[in-house]
């Protein structure tokens, strides 16, 4: 108990001013400005901050210390025996003051510890706050990291597919141009063959208009030494009335066989609707060979060289060497016809047909003179007839392995516009 009269009192609470007092808790002077003495003894002291409950800076803070709390809250047996003595009058009084001033210390504390308990239970409210908060904060940020991983994965996954879009379009691009590039050099070749077969037509007609020149030049130079005067000739003509000079060769107008020349090799094909006639100089023979002729003539393509006969290798052939005129016998059949006659002359060929009794020679009248190389406008094929020989006369050319037959080149119709199958 605190007696404000007492000089143990003002001595106790000079003594820690004097000294330099230190935190009961902490044990360091800190900041003195901030200690709060013991209400009661003033001696002992705390740190405002070092006190339980929240820190109180410009308030009062009423602060007993154990030693003092003790006493205030349960009274010395000293002061019992001092009350009770019946030889102090003024024992009544003070122990009313007593209880008086223990009863409200008691109020004081029960505050104090009120309100301690109410700021402890503030703080606790607080500090459970903000771990809610930063519990809440975190639970953000690992939300927020988790869908920046997701965009950055969805990103990325997007940058994936843009580039393997991109490569796809290259590949695809790519694999354009070369189907491009591919169509282009199958252009090329299809235009340069197509020019190829142009040219080779091109060159095929230079030939025959060549040809046909070159006749007409000999035509004109056959009319010219006709009209050049002779008079011998005159003379021998006049003085030989009984010798006269025979006409020219004439295809007799009625046909003596009709029929088609089909060709062992399978290149050649068939010529469908052939006529033949016989020359108005031929013998009686002749008519006899052609009468035993079958409607299908099958026939070799040969070197003309090979069946060339040896008279005409130095005089030449004349209209009286031949025995038979061809031509074909419709307009439908000219076409064919004339790819005939036309490959036949340019590739130097002739034909052979074995007959009966003799070999059937045919050979474009391109070998006739000038005169008789043209019927109508156009050539044409005529025939003559020659006995049978072997194989050794024929220098080999009886049989097509040793014989070298020709086969038309790039001719995979039958001539006449025929199916080779049909």
């Amino acid at each position: 108990m605190i007696h404000p009269s007492s000089s143990h009192t003002n001595e106790s609470v000079l003594i820690p001013i004097l000294m330099g007092t230190v935190c009961l808790k902490c044990g360091d002077e800190g900041f003195p400005e901030t200690l709060v003495f013991c209400k009661e003894c003033q001696a002992c002291a705390l740190h405002r901050y070092c006190l339980n409950g929240p820190v109180v800076f410009w308030e009062e803070v009423i602060w007993f210390c154990e030693d003092c709390e003790v006493k205030l809250v349960k009274p010395s047996s000293f002061d019992i025996r001092v009350s009770a003595s019946p030889e102090n009058s003024d024992s009544i009084s003070l122990e009313n003051d007593a209880n008086k001033a223990t009863k409200k210390l008691r109020n004081c504390i029960n505050k104090v510890k009120k309100s301690n308990q109410q700021a402890h239970n503030i703080i606790e409210e607080r500090k459970l706050n903000k771990r809610k908060i930063s519990n809440q904060l975190a639970h953000k940020t690992v939300e927020e990291k988790h869908d920046k991983r997701q965009i950055n994965n969805q990103r990325q996954q997007k940058i994936i597919e843009e580039e393997k879009l991109k490569k796809r379009k290259v590949i695809s691009q790519q694999k354009q141009d070369m189907i491009e590039e591919e169509k282009l050099k199958k252009g090329k070749v299809f235009s340069q063959q197509k020019q190829d077969m142009i040219e080779a037509e091109k060159l095929k007609k230079g030939k025959v208009i060549s040809q046909q020149k070159q006749d007409t030049i000999e035509e004109e130079k056959q009319m010219k030494r006709k009209a050049i005067p002779d008079t011998f000739a005159k003379t021998k003509a006049l003085l030989s009335d009984n010798h006269k000079m025979p006409l020219p060769a004439q295809p007799i107008a009625k046909p003596i066989w009709r029929g088609s020349l089909n060709f062992r090799n399978e290149a050649g094909g068939v010529v469908t609707e052939l006529l033949a006639h016989m020359s108005s100089l031929a013998c009686s023979k002749v008519e006899e060979e052609t009468q035993l002729l079958p409607k299908v003539l099958h026939a070799d393509l040969l070197p003309r060289s090979v069946v060339w006969p040896k008279s005409f290798k130095y005089e030449g052939p004349t209209d009286m060497s031949i025995a038979l005129y061809f031509f074909p016998q419709s307009q439908r059949d000219e076409k064919a016809f004339d790819k005939l006659v036309d490959d036949i002359i340019q590739l130097e060929l002739a034909i052979r047909v074995a007959a009966k009794n003799a070999d059937l020679t045919i050979f474009p009248s391109t070998a006739l003179p000038v005169q008789h190389r043209r019927m109508q406008a156009k050539y044409y094929l005529w025939g003559v007839f020659r006995g049978k020989q072997t194989s050794r006369k024929m220098n080999g050319a009886v049989s097509i392995a040793d014989s070298g037959v020709y086969k038309f080149p790039n001719r995979q119709t039958n001539i006449g516009g025929h199916d080779s199958n049909a």
